[in-house]
C-alpha cells in the first residue's frame, strides 16, 4: 500500500531546492575564485555527487533534493563547462605550446674573442659569433679602425708556417675558417685593401672576354662592363686560362693527345680553398715570384705539404687570371651577388646621409 505524499508540502520543498540550486549555479558563474579553482583542483574527484565531474562545489545538495532538481544540476554543469572552457581555450594552449616549443629550438651562439691586425702592425679586439658572415665582420673591422667602408676591404687569413695567404669571400662564416687552425697555430687575421678582390668587377674585360674578342674591344665604359658580367654571370660558363677549368683544376699528361677524355684531375674545389704563395721563389725555389697553391683549409702544418698543390704562373698577369678563374669556378654567381649587394649597401647609406642632411637645413 503507497502512501501519497502532501503535495503542498512537496511542492515547497521543490520551490525550495530549486531556489537553492539556482543561487548556487549563480555563484559559480560570477565567483572568479571558484573558477580557477574548478580548473586546477583535481583533488576533487572522491566527490559522492555523480553528476559532476568538476568539483565538490557543485555536489553540495542533499541526497533528498539530488531526485528532483536534476535539470538544474545539468544547467549547471553546463555552466560550469563553459566558464572552464573559456579559460582553458584550446587554441591559448596551442600556442603556448608552439612558444615553449620555439624557446627550446631557440640557439644561443657561442661567442669568440678575436684579435684581428693592420699592416702597420696595430691590432683590434673584436667579439664575433659562430654565424656572423664575413662581410659583417669587415664593416664592424672598418668601424672600429676609423675608415670609410668599401668592397676592396677584406679579411685575409695569414699561413706563416705554409708560406701562404687568402682573402675571406663575403659570404664565408668567418669562425668556421678559423676554427680549422690548430691549438698552437701561429696563423693570424688581417684587416687589409685587397684590390684583387674586386678587380673582376673593376675591369671585367680582362678576365671574361676570349683572347679573340680582347683584341676587338679595347675600351670599355661602365655600362658595357656591366652588360658583360650580366651576361657571364646568366650562363654556366668559365673564363678563359692558360689551362682546363672546371670543378677542379685539370692537366693533359705529356704522352696524350690533348683531348677532353685525356684530362687528369690535379685538385677539386669543392673542398679545398685556394691560396696566394708568399716567398716561394726563394723558399721553395719556384721558377717565378707568382705563385698559387690547391689545398684543404684543416691542412695546417708544414709536414703536410705533400697533400698540397703547389702551382706558379708565369707573370702577374697570368696569377691573376688563374685566381680570378678559379674564384668563378669554385663560387659562381655569389661573387656578383656579393659585390652587388655590397655596393647596394654603401649607395643607400649615402641616400640616408643626404636625406637626413637635407632636413637639417630645412
Amino acid at each position: 500500500m503507497f502512501r501519497v505524499p502532501n503535495v503542498q508540502k512537496l511542492s515547497q520543498h521543490e520551490s525550495r531546492t530549486h531556489s537553492r540550486s539556482s543561487s548556487e549555479a549563480s555563484r559559480l558563474k560570477l565567483d572568479p575564485e571558484d573558477t580557477l579553482m574548478l580548473k586546477g583542483d583535481a583533488g576533487r574527484t572522491e566527490s559522492p555527487d555523480n553528476d559532476s565531474a568538476f568539483s565538490d562545489t557543485v555536489s553540495m545538495l542533499s541526497s533528498e533534493s539530488s531526485a528532483s532538481s536534476g535539470g538544474a544540476a545539468q544547467s549547471r554543469n553546463r555552466c560550469i563547462y563553459r566558464i572552464c572552457n573559456r579559460t582553458m581555450h584550446p587554441g591559448s594552449k596551442r600556442r603556448k605550446s608552439e612558444w615553449r616549443w620555439k624557446k627550446l629550438k631557440k640557439r644561443t651562439y657561442k661567442n669568440y674573442f678575436l684579435k684581428v691586425f693592420t699592416t702597420d702592425g696595430s691590432a683590434k679586439s673584436l667579439l664575433v659569433d659562430e654565424k656572423m658572415l664575413c662581410s659583417y665582420v669587415t664593416r664592424l673591422l672598418a668601424d672600429k679602425n676609423h675608415v670609410q667602408m668599401d668592397p676592396k676591404w677584406a679579411i685575409v687569413e695569414h699561413l706563416p708556417d705554409l708560406y701562404m695567404e687568402r682573402f675571406y669571400e663575403d659570404h664565408e662564416l668567418l669562425v668556421d675558417n678559423l676554427l680549422l687552425w690548430t691549438r698552437d697555430s701561429k696563423n693570424k687575421i688581417y684587416f687589409v685593401e685587397r684590390q684583387d678582390k674586386i678587380k673582376l668587377f673593376l675591369q671585367p674585360e680582362k678576365f671574361l672576354l676570349l683572347s679573340t674578342d680582347k683584341k676587338e674591344n679595347n675600351d670599355f665604359d661602365e655600362h658595357s662592363r656591366n652588360m658583360l658580367l650580366e651576361d657571364f654571370f646568366s650562363s654556366t660558363s668559365l673564363p678563359e686560362v692558360e689551362g682546363p677549368l672546371a670543378s677542379g683544376l685539370y692537366y693533359f699528361p705529356k704522352d696524350k693527345v690533348k683531348s677532353a677524355k685525356d684530362l687528369v684531375c690535379l685538385a677539386t674545389f669543392d673542398n679545398n680553398q685556394i691560396y696566394y704563395g708568399l716567398g716561394w721563389k726563394k723558399k721553395y725555389k719556384a721558377p717565378t715570384d707568382f705563385c698559387f697553391a690547391i689545398k684543404h683549409p684543416r691542412l695546417q702544418e708544414p709536414k703536410s705539404t705533400k697533400y698540397i698543390k703547389y702551382l706558379c704562373a708565369e707573370d702577374q698577369g697570368a696569377l691573376e687570371r688563374w685566381m680570378v678563374g678559379m674564384r668563378i669556378a669554385k663560387f659562381g654567381k655569389q661573387l656578383m651577388d656579393n659585390y652587388q649587394s655590397l655596393i647596394d649597401e654603401l649607395a643607400q647609406e649615402d641616400l640616408d646621409i643626404l636625406a637626413h642632411a637635407r632636413e637639417l637645413f630645412c
